[in-house]
């Protein structure tokens, strides 16, 4: 993609709009043609961020016709994260791991019918950046991998974890039409570039700490004789506690 000419793009599955911060950072006058969201806690955030993008809402209710209307005169770039409810490690532990046939993460399927309908009326191949979680298994990495080859037929899947080059560690799986260059990532950022006050001790809600607890039962459900809790101490530092009738251990989180 030139860095002369303005680039158009889609995003789908958008969030918060971090695919949108890394476009702009790129291509500052870049133009996004359309967005779709519906969860109305990211949409507060997408938009007060990018308050004139277009929002076609649903991904399942938007129509060719709709699309050719927008994308008539080009598009460069398509993004998208698209759901990893029925896919991730946690989708085993939650027992929805129906993976492309479930739910929220079958919407795939949608993600892959709007960039064919994109790349016919383009006539061309327009440059993509899929995402998702990393703990999903390797048969679905590579059941994806092949449905995409499908319309890209040299599909790249590159993995990255976000400690490489942020605050954040969190794993996550790249399929783009284009390589990615990973030998010279730099990790410059610190947690008060992301946060607007930096607490050593930060608040972590019941509903983490009761999620943490499900899912350690969950894996050890032949044996609830020995349960790992986390349970609140003092000076709200946080621990895991492992209790078992012949031994207990503490240990700091």
């Amino acid at each position: 993609m030139s860095k002369e000419k303005q680039i158009k793009y889609v995003s789908l599955f958008s969030g918060i709009g971090g695919f949108e911060v890394a476009i702009h950072k790129k291509w500052p006058d870049a133009k996004c043609l359309f967005y779709s969201e519906v969860k109305p806690s990211a949409l507060k955030v997408y938009e007060s961020h990018f308050p004139s993008h277009l929002n076609l809402g649903d991904i399942t209710n938007i129509t060719e016709k709709k699309i050719k209307e927008i994308v008539k005169d080009g598009c460069d770039l398509l993004v998208g994260g698209f759901p990893c409810t029925n896919l991730s490690s946690m989708a085993n532990i939650n027992g929805n791991s129906e993976g492309l046939e479930g739910p929220k993460s079958g919407l795939f399927w949608e993600m892959i019918r709007i960039i064919k309908i994109v790349n016919k009326i383009t006539g061309k191949k327009v440059n993509v950046i899929f995402e998702n979680n990393f703990s999903m298994t390797n048969k679905n990495k590579k059941l994806i991998t092949n449905i995409i080859k499908e319309e890209y037929p040299n599909i790249y899947m590159t993995p990255l974890n976000g400690a490489e080059f942020g605050v954040q560690r969190r794993k996550r799986i790249f399929w783009t039409n284009f390589s990615i260059e990973k030998s010279n990532i730099k990790c410059t950022q610190t947690w008060s570039d992301v946060l607007d006050k930096v607490d050593t001790n930060p608040n972590i809600s019941d509903n983490y700490l009761n999620l943490m607890n499900k899912c350690i039962t969950v894996k050890r459900k032949e044996n609830l004789k020995d349960i790992l809790q986390v349970l609140k101490k003092e000076n709200d530092q946080y621990y895991f506690e492992k209790k078992t009738i012949n031994n207990k251990y503490k240990s700091r989180w």
